[in-house]
């Protein structure tokens, strides 16, 4: 059904978010991985994996202003329950 396709279609796109994300952490571009998982996060924000993800790239930036923000992600990601938590 149309519903189905939009739910599945959603899903990919976060997972699709997700591993770019995690592909540039990998390559140390924080800033794009950030983007990413806020894309993610964006599509589905009840992916606690992908907030843990998002505080942990900000962390790294090494910007001491924004570390707030990230125990925010992080604790927001050991928060969230439910399904895709």
């Amino acid at each position: 059904s149309d519903e189905q396709w939009k739910q599945q279609r959603n899903d990919i796109e976060v997972q699709a978010h997700k591993t770019l994300g995690w592909i540039e952490w990998q390559k140390k571009n924080y800033s794009a991985a950030e983007q990413s998982f806020r894309k993610a996060l964006e599509l589905n924000p009840g992916v606690a994996e992908i907030s843990y993800f998002l505080g942990t790239v900000i962390v790294l930036q090494k910007d001491p202003k924004r570390q707030a923000e990230a125990m925010w992600h992080f604790a927001r990601a050991g928060n969230l329950d439910g399904a895709g938590a």
